[in-house]
């Protein structure tokens, strides 16, 4: 992507994925990826406070968004993958997350819905990559329960 394609689109990005001064980034993609990189950058152009981890290890990246009250996160399928398979990891609190990216692949209804139960999100809160346009609908407001694998909820 040119530095100009780039710089053009950050101002929109961050908003959409709800990005603000007030956001705790966590940054665990390769910086050599457009998905560290730009996630990065969209959040340093927000203000926002932004946590670089040097590698994906799993147990390691779920202690860090509970500790660090984690706002956003961008990530490809199949890190959640791995996110939902750490033992306990349903069990502690993702209260602050508002927003998880995830894109580069497709992702399965069966990790899209165990993340979604795992990290307690739901995907109103996530950007669905263009050539992946499926989401199901939320649970009414302030409730954590309703996720299916159904279309419709």
């Amino acid at each position: 992507m040119a530095n100009t394609s780039l710089g053009t689109l950050l101002p929109y990005v961050g908003p959409f994925w709800h990005f603000d001064e007030t956001s705790v980034n966590l940054v665990c993609m390769p910086l050599f990826h457009i998905g560290g990189s730009g996630g990065a950058l969209v959040g340093r152009g927000m203000g926002c406070h932004s946590i670089l981890v040097r590698e994906f290890v799993p147990q390691e990246i779920l202690a860090t968004l509970e500790r660090h009250r984690v706002t956003n996160v961008l990530i490809v399928p199949a890190m959640l993958q791995f996110l939902t398979m750490v033992p306990g990891a349903s069990d502690r609190t993702y209260s602050a997350l508002r927003s998880v990216v995830y894109g580069a692949s497709p992702i399965t209804n069966e990790v899209l819905v165990r993340s979604m139960k795992t990290l307690k999100f739901c995907t109103e809160r996530v950007q669905i990559s263009p050539t992946e346009p499926r989401a199901q609908p939320c649970p009414p407001p302030g409730s954590r329960t309703g996720i299916s694998s159904s279309p419709t909820g």
